[in-house]
């Protein structure tokens, strides 16, 4: 600030402008003065406005701070004998206490909970840009946010929260955002995947973003997320087991979305600019990508399908489905849910290897659906992600039903067992 500079920084307020209303919303201004100094006042009552007047506790609280009081009316102007508002003139090199006392007064005394609830005026010089303030931006522009979007929102619980994290994320998204089983939002872009998570019991958010996975050099793995952690600020990176991922938390108290939008377009750019590099250096592969060994995950969901042997669930050369699986999933089909567990069991002739053959066929069925439907979410084909989900729903519900007809026959089996032994105990002995 030089010579005579003036800045502002008000506290946004409800009041309507347009009525006329005395007085105006609370404020703190900075007025530079005699090349070094500067004075700082705190707006007084002399000039708020009926909803912002501040009480005799308020008032304890700012000269507290090391706010002088009021001096003189409001209609003088002699800047030597004083201020209208609460004032301090201080040399330019305490310009940190000062900013310290102004940022307790909006604070304490006029309840700003937020820095987004502030405006600035003259931050900036004309015609010039905006300072760099440090704060971290994406290299991509994000879509404008609806003109209407409130600028913070205190979150009524944890739904609420997710509903704004909805709201938030559809113009990022161009649509409503997908949930997976867990609730969480999974994001792809810039070739990267990213979870957004609402937390439990606390009004935050969480990004998560699995970068590496089979590493091959885990002993190095440790060396190079300690050097990320030191070089990126905001994202931790963290190597467990065989993979490394990154977290990003967000306070929601208030929950701001555009800081949502920013953050989350931060976390995907450097995830794809991060999993590369990680992987000259550590071995394994991306998260992203399939494992070059393995089928896709819709081909062994098929060559399941084809399984005739039961006990044989690596051989899926078979044509046909066993025909006892085939006859449960024809019941279901034809009255889904009518098929209990008792007559699941009888399909099975009560055999319990055939039952267990079973399950582990459809467990691993459902395995490959899921991982179908991954694999589809990351390619981006939300349709095709619909199929596999509802397949894996399928094979799950099977499972289920097979592990109850599996509970019939040995509950029937130890019941059967028991009657003979006890037939055995109470036979009468024959006398010599």
């Amino acid at each position: 600030m030089e010579g005579d500079a003036l800045l502002l920084v008000e506290a946004e307020s409800s009041i309507d402008e347009e009525e006329d209303a005395e007085g105006c919303a609370p404020y703190v201004q900075f007025c530079a003065f005699d090349g070094d100094m500067l004075r700082c006042e705190v707006s007084s009552n002399a000039y708020l406005t009926s909803d912002h007047l501040l009480d005799q506790a308020k008032v304890k609280r700012l000269e507290e701070l090391g706010w002088s009081a009021p001096a003189q009316g409001r209609d003088d102007e002699d800047l030597s004998a004083g201020s209208t508002n609460f004032y301090l003139d201080l040399a330019r090199n305490h310009a940190d206490e000062l900013a310290f006392m102004t940022v307790k007064a909006l604070r304490d005394v006029f309840s700003v909970v937020h820095p987004v609830f502030l405006s600035v005026d003259k931050l900036a010089q004309d015609d010039e840009a905006a300072p760099d303030l440090g704060a971290p931006t994406p290299s991509n522009p994000q879509p404008s946010p609806d003109p209407d979007e409130p600028i913070a929102v205190y979150p009524k619980g944890r739904e609420h929260l997710q509903a704004l994290v909805d709201d938030a994320l559809t113009p990022f998204l161009g649509r409503p955002p997908d949930h997976d089983e867990d609730g969480d939002i999974p994001v792809v872009r810039d070739g990267s995947l990213v979870f957004v998570m609402v937390l439990e019991g606390a009004p935050a958010i969480q990004l998560f973003a699995p970068l590496v996975c089979e590493l091959t050099q885990p002993e190095r793995a440790a060396f190079e997320v300690s050097v990320l952690n030191r070089d990126l600020s905001f994202i931790k990176f963290v190597a467990t087991g065989d993979q490394v991922v990154a977290y990003l938390y967000l306070p929601a108290w208030p929950f701001a979305p555009e800081q949502l939008r920013m953050m989350l377009a931060i976390m995907t750019e450097k995830v794809d600019e991060v999993a590369g590099d990680l992987v000259a250096r550590i071995g394994g592969r991306r998260a992203m990508e399939s494992a070059p060994e393995a089928d896709s995950p819709l081909d062994e969901a098929a060559d399941l399908d084809d399984m005739d042997d039961p006990d044989d669930i690596d051989d899926p050369d078979e044509s046909t489905l066993h025909p006892a699986l085939m006859t449960l999933l024809q019941l279901d089909a034809e009255s889904p849910g009518s098929v209990d567990p008792e007559l699941a069991a009888s399909v099975c002739g009560m055999d319990r290897d055939l039952i267990l053959g079973l399950i582990t066929a459809q467990g691993a069925q459902e395995i490959a659906w899921r991982q179908a439907r991954d694999q589809a979410l990351l390619a981006g084909d939300p349709d095709e992600a619909d199929v596999c989900d509802h397949e894996m729903q399928h094979a799950a519900r099977t499972t289920s039903l097979l592990r109850g007809a599996l509970r019939v026959v040995v509950e029937r089996e130890l019941g059967q067992s028991s009657r003979e032994s006890v037939c055995h105990e109470t036979e009468p002995r024959r006398s010599r």
